[in-house]
């Protein structure tokens, strides 16, 4: 987004403008980037609802199962490194584990 996009002037209530000016400090964005970024994933939630409205019954059987194999595996890697985890040895648990610098800011 540039300075020469256009202005939009809008009115709203002061208790939504306080949660956005507080999702916007935990997501570490401006006010402008955290409207933008929840009117964006409003427009793609009601994209995937249209998609998913459109589908026949088994089709969208057949989502929520993909969707159930790609959690269970994603739990059974976490609870492996879990297990790893406590089973090493307690002198390397204390080190101190920074996110990495990719992981930083996303939602």
């Amino acid at each position: 987004m540039s300075r020469e996009d256009p202005h939009f002037r809008l009115r709203f209530p002061e208790e939504l403008r306080a949660k956005v000016e507080k999702a916007a400090e935990a997501n570490r964005r401006s006010m402008t980037a955290e409207i933008l970024a929840r009117l964006e994933r409003s427009f793609d939630k009601e994209q995937r609802f249209d998609i998913l409205s459109r589908m026949s019954k088994e089709a969208l059987l057949q989502v929520a199962i993909d969707q159930i194999d790609r959690n269970q595996e994603t739990l059974a890697e976490i609870r492996e490194a879990l297990e790893l985890f406590q089973a090493a040895p307690a002198s390397t648990k204390k080190r101190d584990i920074k996110p990495s610098p990719s992981s930083e800011g996303e939602e």
